[in-house]
């Protein structure tokens, strides 16, 4: 339902995932990692993870999670800070395939372009 509504509108919380059923919660954990992380800069207090995410796929709940608790709390695990997520993918269409859910929860979406560049997809 998140990706039918309309940007910025849907609000992500975890009491929601805390209450989740046996069953639910099965379907939450289920399929392959499409996140991996890439690095964090100290410098630009920013964290990147790169998606590979094939046709029929999405980003698994407990990784949009993941992303959504580090936008919240504003640190690594390790308790260095944290300015912005960066999500990185091989192109432009599985970017725009997965952008609405992070670009609600105010993570970066980046592409490799067609001409070798790393674009950030706008919101």
């Amino acid at each position: 339902m998140a990706r039918a509504a309309r940007p910025g509108l849907t609000h992500y919380s975890h009491h929601q995932v805390n209450e989740l059923t046996a069953g639910e919660r099965e379907l939450f954990d289920r399929g392959e990692q499409m996140l991996w992380q890439l690095g964090y800069s100290a410098e630009g207090q920013w964290i990147e993870f790169t998606a590979m995410v094939p046709d029929g796929a999405h980003i698994l709940p407990g990784e949009f999670f993941l992303l959504r608790d580090l936008m919240v709390a504003r640190n690594i695990p390790d308790g260095r800070p944290l300015q912005s997520v960066r999500v990185t993918f091989p192109n432009r269409t599985m970017a725009e395939r997965e952008a609405r859910l992070l670009h609600d929860i105010g993570v970066t979406v980046q592409y490799f372009s067609a001409v070798g560049t790393w674009d950030v997809l706008a919101a």
